[in-house]
């Protein structure tokens, strides 16, 4: 029990200090946010993947694909195959 109440407290203090770094884009925290299954966390691990310039994706279909949000649309004579969303993708929406 130890051992996990540490590995939570070292889990807040990372948490704390990620976000304390990217106060000077809070607006674009608060934009990622509005993204279904975006949390705050998830927001700020895209701003320090991506960046606050997105513009280098060209536009949101290809950035949410990238980072694995959207589900594909697999359909060939009129049988529609998996579109599954990457497994990281469904455990951050899950939070």
């Amino acid at each position: 029990m130890a051992h996990i109440e540490e590995l939570e407290a070292r889990r807040g203090r990372f948490e704390q200090t990620l976000v304390e770094g990217l106060t000077a884009w809070t607006p674009q925290l608060v934009l990622l946010q509005t993204i279904p299954g975006i949390d705050r966390m998830s927001a700020a691990m895209l701003l320090v993947e991506i960046g606050k310039d997105m513009q280098a994706f060209g536009n949101a279909e290809k950035l949410s694909s990238w980072v694995g949000i959207c589900p594909g649309s697999n359909e060939s004579a009129g049988k529609r195959k998996s579109g599954k969303i990457r497994r990281c993708a469904r455990e951050s929406a899950r939070r």
